[in-house]
């Protein structure tokens, strides 16, 4: 396989290589693959190294690399040589007469492949110092570089601009300005090191890549950029294989240079492949390896182990007081992290039994049967073996006496709601936050279950914090980790905020540990101000209001949970928006009359009484006043024997102030009955669609609710439908208007000031200059030869094309369609299965087995005018038995960038109330289908209070309980054939 160079990679592909983890990532020498030069600065290394482990050279000695040298143009032609892998011991001779040995082949191959040239036809002049201009010439014809436009360097002339701003424009070069190149300067071997690095597919210069991609814990993956990023832009996808990995949540270092991913699950055995969108032109895509998470250390975390005071029995055996001690320990995975609940076999040195409570706590009987006391300052000899890993721990420690409670570590505020380690934010409430901390002996030993009592909890801002009580206490498992949590109350100015220093004091030893709390106050609107809408509103319409919200920050608050003690007056409402913004509305009042009316509406901050009003004209009722056009679908071209089928949604209307309804306002208009002010119905909405009748007219106009042709046609309920039928036998073509107009009475007749007269054109066969077939696609078939496949009928699209260039679809009367197979068989323009003899299983099946599409050749033969042959196709049909599933996804409307509200109905969220937001599913031959979802919950986030649980997750039946207003989480809806699609949802109440 030719060489392919790396920078061209770059540009064309993303696929994770096994060498580089990545395409993406860019190319480092392993620590086992670099020498260690004395002469190569920071800025040089990652190029130099890579060009060392590629062989593309070794550098000027054994311990230099020559950086700041002039590099020759018989040294740069034998790094492109070496880096393109070019068959130099067979490369032609190129008639050079100053070559020696060392250049001779790598020069001759560069210039046979057109990457160089000579300074003459004998002279190639390997030992001159190669220039800027000739690096950029022979860079960008090694690595295929081509640029869209001319950069603008004012120093470079026309001969060589061509390759110096391919060179700028794939980043590899970013000029000695703005504006010029210096093209006649020498290269050093160092900058002719960093180019070649770029043009192999490092990042360009500026532009951002991944350097590391790693699993860094049992569910933590960490990445590396070679440069701060913007985290407001970058976008993370986690998989593994095709399954997208659920990450809880991704925490960036301070310099922004690398970021850990922390997924929900832990990672299993296996590669991930982690995709960071929106840093670079491309996707960033590294690979991570990971394994089962196992115990790769025991550690024994104090050499003193205090007396029991109380008697324990362990095994058959019981202990009275000071019999047994206590001894605490940690079991570590391969990343360091603590592993709880493994099973440690330990014996020890005295003879008594070992009693393990599971979190890190052994009990040791000082014999083997009970009567004998621990002595202070025995010691005792632990051994402890995990058989799975072969994981080992010797220790010793001394008895020690009776463990005190000494310190509290303390962790941080704990959030009940979510689960995770928070800032304690103004205004919290009650039951929602808690402190969790760590209790330790004198022996810094931890204490699994502490006398609480033995410690004392003050708060310095009872106003923001109360002080807490140990009668509220419990505890909370944070990863691996048991902590002591005792409630924290919110005081009666708890919205205000502030600072509150938290203590807990040792009554044993009176060591204090203190945990600092601050927090602004809520923010709340100060000012609220609104401004007139830009559209015009009529009565009974909803329209935007701009609106200005500030906090006693002076921030602008847009969040709709924000924005709270605001009064507005009647009609006016905020609603939220599927991002958690707010938007006002304003819903006027009908207007019946012929006039203009005013509304005036305010808001109203009454705490501090900020103040805000508009007056509002209010246009009379908008309706409907003229018909302006068809919609595109509806051909005004139609060929003899076609016809057209349309709707009263398929017009284009508009109302009296210019503005074009929408299908939706057209049938709610066609369908409402027009009532007078007393409420009487005095009409009834309607099209009425006026045409020439007779027996020689072009055309003929049905409804579903005028069935014969008419020269009225009534259109009366948004689901009646009209036809505009070309005539079928017509030698020469003709037109017709037909006028569409509005009717307001019970008995239809036309508003003329409403009409709108369009042109319709019967084509004849005569006037056709050329024909086109569409492409027939894919049918499917079930490959049961005694059964027809219904539903999958293939219709061809035949088209007349005119003189003018205008394509007209042809009637299924003027052409013929033969397969050529008698296991298809054609209907009234359709090709479609036969009940018998059709296709089976091993049609679809090659000699080896696997399973194979047919080809099947249609003929369509179209007729001219009088009944001979004016056009022959041959199209091709493609078989195939592969099961129908689903293909394309259509989502309801309502949702908007991928997330939508779904109402919950008492708290409950059923795999029914989310199906609906799945709206139609086409299979893979273009045919609605309703398959099965399996639906998988992800993401949860709760509000505070929300005790949100999941059900039959990953089935067709995952619903949601006890869900609150404003929970959010993720549907991925799964089907069968791997087509899915992911909503995020918004818990509403409406």
């Amino acid at each position: 396989m030719a060489h392919q160079p790396k920078a061209y990679k770059k540009f064309v592909a993303t696929a994770a290589t096994a060498t580089l983890v990545a395409s993406a990532i860019v190319p480092v020498a392993s620590a086992a693959e670099t020498k260690s030069f004395t002469d190569v600065s920071k800025a040089y290394a990652d190029a130099v190294n890579y060009l060392v482990a590629e062989g593309i050279t070794q550098g000027t000695s054994a311990t230099t690399f020559g950086t700041t040298q002039n590099i020759t143009r018989g040294d740069a032609a034998v790094f492109i040589a070496r880096a393109l892998k070019l068959d130099v011991d067979n490369a032609k001779d190129q008639g050079f007469t100053d070559l020696n040995s060392r250049v001779k082949n790598a020069v001759n191959a560069v210039v046979a492949a057109e990457i160089a040239s000579g300074k003459s036809a004998t002279s190639f002049a390997p030992e001159a110092n190669i220039t800027r201009q000739e690096m950029a010439k022979m860079l960008a014809n090694a690595y295929k570089l081509t640029a869209k436009e001319n950069a603008n360097f004012t120093d470079v002339n026309s001969n060589w601009i061509g390759y110096v701003s391919a060179l700028k424009e794939a980043g590899i070069t970013l000029g000695k300005t703005e504006t010029t190149f210096a093209p006649t300067d020498n290269l050093t071997r160092g900058e002719f090191a960093l180019f070649m690095y770029r043009a192999e597919g490092a990042p360009a210069v500026g532009e951002v890549a991944l350097t590391s991609v790693k699993a860094s814990g049992a569910k933590a993956i960490t990445v590396e950029f070679n440069k701060a990023v913007d985290t407001t832009k970058a976008s993370i996808v986690v998989k593994k294989g095709n399954i997208v990995v659920n990450v809880d949540s991704t925490k960036y270092s301070d310099d922004k240079k690398s970021v850990v991913i922390n997924t929900t699950s832990k990672l299993t055995k296996g590669e991930y492949t982690v995709t960071v969108s929106n840093l670079a032109e491309k996707d960033l895509v590294g690979t991570a390896v990971a394994d089962d998470e196992k115990v790769a250390k025991i550690n024994v975390l104090s050499t003193t182990a205090p007396l029991n005071p109380d008697a324990v029995k362990i095994g058959d055996v019981e202990y009275k007081a000071n019999e047994t001690a206590f001894v605490s320990y940690e079991v570590l995975n391969q990343y360091g992290e603590e592993l709880a609940n493994q099973t440690i076999n330990w014996t020890q040195s005295t003879g008594g039994k070992v009693a393990d409570n599971g979190s890190g706590q052994l009990t040791v009987g000082n014999t083997a049967t009970a009567g004998t006391k621990f002595i202070p300052g025995n010691k005792v000899f632990l051994t402890g073996v995990y058989a799975n890993t072969a994981t080992v721990v010797n220790a010793e420690v001394t008895i020690g006496l009776e463990s005190k409670a000494s310190v509290a570590d303390i962790k941080g505020v704990y959030n009940v709601s979510t689960g995770k380690l928070a800032d304690l934010p103004a205004g919290f409430g009650a039951d929602k936050f808690e402190l969790l901390f760590e209790v330790k002996d004198q022996y810094g030993n931890k204490i699994s279950t502490p006398n609480l009592g033995e410690l004392t909890y003050l708060s310095d801002n009872p106003l923001f914090v109360l002080q807490p009580s140990k009668d509220d206490a419990t505890t909370r498992t944070v990863g691996n980790v048991t902590y002591q949590a005792i409630k924290l109350v919110p005081g009666s100015q708890a919205a205000k905020g502030g600072t509150a220093n938290i203590q807990i004091i040792s009554n044993n030893t009176g060591n204090v540990s203190k945990y600092t709390i601050s927090a602004d106050a809520l923010a709340s609107v100060k000012s609220f101000r609104i401004s007139a809408p830009e559209k015009l509103i009529a009565g009974g319409e909803k329209v935007e209001i701009p609106f200005s919200a500030v906090d006693q920050y002076g921030n602008a608050i847009t969040k709709h949970a924000d924005l709270t003690g605001v009064t507005l007056s009647d009609g006016l409402s905020l609603e939220k928006q599927q991002d958690g913004s707010a938007k006002l509305y304003y819903t006027a009042a009908d207007n019946a009359t012929q006039h203009d009316t005013i509304a005036t509406i305010t808001s109203l901050v009454p705490t501090n009484g900020d103040y805000s009003n508009i007056q509002l004209t209010i246009k009379p009722n908008a309706v409907p006043t003229s018909v302006i056009g068809l919609a595109d679908k509806v051909s005004t071209q139609i060929a003899s024997g076609n016809k057209v089928t349309a709707k009263g949604e398929d017009l284009l209307v508009q109302d009296q102030y210019g503005r074009t309804l929408t299908k939706a306002q057209i049938n709610a208009w066609l369908n409402k009955e027009v009532k007078d002010k007393d409420g009487n119905t005095v009409g009834d909405n309607a099209f009425v669609i006026e045409s020439t009748v007779g027996a020689s007219t072009p055309f003929e106009v049905t409804s579903t609710v005028t069935a014969t042709d008419s020269k009225q046609v009534v259109v009366t309920a948004s689901g009646d439908s009209f036809v505009i039928n070309a005539a079928s036998v017509a030698a020469t073509s003709a037109t017709e208007k037909l006028v569409f107009s509005l009717s307001t009475t019970t008995t239809p007749a036309p508003v003329t000031v409403s009409s709108k007269s369009v042109t319709f054109t019967r084509v004849a066969l005569s006037e056709y200059v050329s024909y086109e077939v569409a492409d027939l696609g894919t049918m499917y078939n079930n490959a049961k030869e005694d059964t027809k496949t219904t539903g999958y009928d293939v219709t061809p699209k035949v088209y007349g094309v005119t003189a003018a260039g205008a394509k007209v679809l042809l009637p299924a009367s003027q052409y013929t369609i033969t397969p050529n197979t008698s296991k298809l068989t054609v209907s009234e323009g359709k090709i479609t299965d036969v009940a018998e003899k059709g296709f089976k299983d091993t049609d679809f099946k090659d000699n080896n087995g696997n399973a194979k599409d047919v080809a099947v050749k249609v003929s369509i033969l179209v007729n001219d005018s009088t009944g001979a042959a004016a056009a022959t196709f041959t199209k091709d049909l493609v078989v195939s038995n592969g099961t129908p599933v689903a293909s394309d996804i259509a989502l309801s409307s309502s949702v908007k960038n991928g997330s939508a509200f779904v109402k919950h109905t008492g708290k409950a969220v059923t795999a029914t109330d989310l199906n609906k937001f799945v709206v139609q599913i086409l299979d893979q031959y273009g045919v609605v289908i309703e398959p099965t979802s399996i639906i998988t919950i992800s993401k949860v986030e709760k509000v505070d209070g929300s005790k949100i649980t999941v059900s039959n997750n990953a089935t067709s039946t995952a619903s949601i309980a006890n869900a609150e207003v404003g929970d959010k989480f993720t549907a991925t809806f799964r089907y069968t054939g791997g087509k899915s699609v992911s909503v995020d949802f918004i818990v509403s109440d409406n």
